[in-house]
């Protein structure tokens, strides 16, 4: 035999998976085996008993394995070496089909002699045994990708094999699992039968976008072909162009092309994610494809992955692709050993996550705080500001603005993420499924009556909404936010520095937690990391003839009893530390929206000291709660009469006109009047009206209630300045 070959099949060997080795049909069929160690090298260079063949059927093609059996004593096998051959390449083939194969052992530049099989001459069968697996061991194929089915069958006998498998192995045998799992369950997507109708739409699209169109029409056949819905969306991976038109198109065709249903848009996506799972994109699932939106046009890129860590700690990683189906612009900041939480944790840490609104007043409120931070913005949001909150289940937030994206990555104890996307402008929003009735089986084998958890997603972003609003609105910061020392355990991203600095928000209920227990922490700021702030105007009363003429170099009109802030920078802390920021005023504002119109006077604030001015008109004693810093308790407006025992605790929504009191606020108000006098009563004013709930509900309590209109007839009859 020439020694040049055996050479190369050894140099190819060594650089590849030792169960993988080399082989070539040139001259004749010979493969190179690798030896687990040293000492079965030995074993192997004194004897060989023989050699074994199967053939292993998975749902991405056949794997044929060979086994080279050692030295043996008594019955035993001391030594064995596996080499495995994808079953339709040419090697395997002509193998099975002569009946012969040449081959020798290696191990450290070292090689044994040849040896040479006749399976013609072979015991158990010899040659019939091998047509006869050959003939029998095959099943339905649901994706051609040899590199799968190989990790398919290591994850099939791990355990017996482990001796052969090196510690970054596991990643890639949880990727081949998660794959299987995620194949298996869409294999029925043949059952669908969707059509492509051939609206005029439709058929515009595909003069306009014939790449796009022939995706759509791969997924709509009959029985979709996974081989070739994903050969067409591999391009994707070498050509930009097809990136940015598929996405574009995905972004822009729902509800805007005649013809295209939910449902297919639902079978895309799942496409899509399936794309993300072949071997072309995960290198074997050591890396995870993300999506940079920030260039133009789109680009992939890939974020390598800490094989140890995420095999060891991880192995649902590749189980969670779903959650996150578009990856856009992850790789700006995860890193390569952050693993997404489990949807089955992820499920029960917000099974008892709940508001103290109705779902639509919390979207309402939602969109009014978007819109509030977008009218009014001064500030930024600090990149990876990492915000603190009492939920237990995932005590912190990261917030990432990207373009006008706001990236929140929610992290548990463990340091496992989710991440929730909130477009600044569209106000659309992206979160993983969050569902009840959660299921006693694994997910992927247990259909159970699941009930989408639309509270606690409601609660999630509107959470994330205060927050957001927070920071790129509030201009007194240092009554908003407050910081101190991170105790208790380090966080485990390296991306988060040794020394942290803290805060706080919500009004929601949680599990096992009561936020209200810490709206009392009121802490001094310890600075923040330096950033830039825009130009704004400030109350005053005077302006410097400097100021007016930096006013009127930045075009900005200065009305009477206002100064001009020119846009410069704040803060001098190291900015490779980051901040964990305590918000006091978001907890303010989830519920108690204020209608900010375009310019940034503090409506809120003025209605609340007009109904103080309107009870001082009637003769009462009044104390302002929003003007000291104790907190209201629910309680904005405390009156009494000094000649008499009338007393009365007031509570103020400066709501838009659409937006009414719901009965929570009468609750609420009822409730923090336990710590007032005995006799004391209640009120609710409100610049808009009540719904019939609220209504109900404080005539059970004897409260009084003045909407907007009846507010307006009071002042306008008591005439005050």
């Amino acid at each position: 035999m020439d020694p040049n070959i055996l050479n190369k099949l050894q140099l190819e060997a060594d650089h590849r998976h030792r169960l993988k080795g080399a082989y070539t049909l040139d001259p004749v069929p010979i493969a190179c085996f690798r030896a687990r160690d040293e000492k079965k090298f030995r074993q192997f260079k004194r004897d060989i008993v023989g050699l074994m063949s199967w053939i292993w059927d998975t749902p991405f093609g056949r794997v044929t394995s060979f086994r080279a059996d050692g030295q043996v004593k008594g019955k035993k096998i001391t030594a064995s070496a596996r080499l495995f051959v994808p079953t339709d390449e040419a090697f395997a083939r002509t193998v099975y089909d002569q009946g012969r194969l040449v081959f020798f052992v290696t191990y450290q530049g070292k090689r044994t002699d040849l040896y040479e099989v006749d399976f013609l001459l072979g015991t158990k069968g010899g040659i019939e045994a091998l047509r006869y697996i050959d003939s029998n061991n095959r099943s339905p194929i649901i994706y051609h990708d040899p590199e799968m089915a190989f990790w398919v069958v290591l994850a099939s006998r791990a355990k017996s094999w482990e001796a052969d498998l090196k510690t970054t192995d596991r990643l890639s045998i949880n990727w081949a699992k998660g794959a299987h799992s995620f194949f298996d369950r869409w294999q029925t997507l043949g059952q669908l039968s969707l059509g492509l109708p051939q609206t005029e739409d439709i058929i515009e699209l595909g003069k306009m976008f014939p790449y796009t169109y022939s995706i759509l029409e791969a997924i709509t056949q009959p029985q979709p072909s996974f081989d070739t819905v994903l050969g067409l969306m591999k391009q994707v991976l070498s050509y930009e162009n097809c990136l940015e038109e598929l996405i574009w198109n995905r972004l822009k065709m729902p509800g805007s092309v005649d013809g295209l249903s939910v449902e297919m848009f639902q079978v895309f996506d799942q496409f899509f994610v399936a794309l993300q799972l072949t071997n072309e994109a995960t290198k074997s699932g050591t890396r995870r494809l993300w999506i940079d939106s920030q260039t133009k046009p789109m680009q992939i890129n890939y974020l390598e992955l800490d094989a140890v860590k995420l095999g060891q700690n991880s192995p649902r990683y590749w189980y969670e692709l779903e959650q996150f189906s578009y990856p856009f612009d992850i790789g700006r900041f995860l890193t390569a050993e952050d693993a997404p939480m489990p949807c089955v944790p992820l499920w029960e840490a917000t099974e008892d996550l709940h508001l103290e609104a109705p779902i639509d007043e919390a979207t309402a409120a939602y969109a009014e705080l978007l819109e509030d931070a977008n009218n009014n913005t001064q500030w930024t949001i600090p990149w990876g500001a990492r915000v603190q909150f009492d939920i237990p289940e995932f005590p912190f937030v990261e917030l990432y603005p990207i373009g006008e994206e706001v990236y929140a990555v929610f992290r548990n104890p463990q340091n496992q993420f989710f991440i929730a996307t909130m477009g600044m402008k569209s106000g659309h929003a992206v979160m993983p499924t969050l569902l009840r009735n959660l299921p006693h089986g694994p997910v992927e084998t247990e259909n159970w009556p699941f009930e989408h958890n639309d509270e606690a997603r409601a609660a999630l972003l509107l959470l994330l909404a205060a927050i957001v609003r927070d920071f790129m609105v509030v201009e007194e910061r240092e009554s908003v936010f407050s910081t101190k020392p991170l105790t208790g355990k380090k966080s485990q991203n390296k991306r988060n520095p040794e020394e942290l600095n803290v805060i706080y928000l919500p009004r929601i209920r949680y599990k096992s937690c009561n936020p209200a227990n810490y709206l009392n922490e009121f802490l001094k700021e310890r600075g923040r990391a330096k950033h830039k702030v825009r130009p704004f105007l400030r109350k005053a009363k005077h302006a410097s003839k400097e100021q007016l003429w930096l006013a009127h170099r930045y075009n900005f009109h200065v009305p009477r009893g206002y100064t001009f802030v020119r846009p410069h920078e704040r803060g001098g802390e190291d900015t490779k530390r980051k901040s964990i920021y305590r918000s006091r005023s978001a907890s303010q504002l989830i519920y108690n929206v204020v209608d900010t119109g375009s310019n940034t006077d503090v409506k809120w604030f003025d209605f609340e000291r007009d109904v103080v001015k309107l009870m001082k008109a009637f003769g009462y004693d009044v104390n302002h709660q929003a003007t000291n810093r104790r907190g209201d308790g629910g309680v904005d407006v405390f009156a009494y009469d000094p000649k008499g025992d009338d007393i009365w605790a007031i509570q103020c929504k400066c709501y838009a006109a659409h937006h009414k009191v719901g009965p929570e606020v009468i609750r609420a108000l009822y409730g923090s009047m336990s710590s007032y006098p005995e006799g004391t009563k209640g009120m609710v004013v409100t610049t808009s009206t009540f719904t019939t709930g609220a209504e109900e509900e404080a005539q059970k309590m004897g409260f009084i209630l003045i909407d907007g209109q009846q507010f307006a007839d009071l002042v306008a009859s008591i005439k005050f300045d």
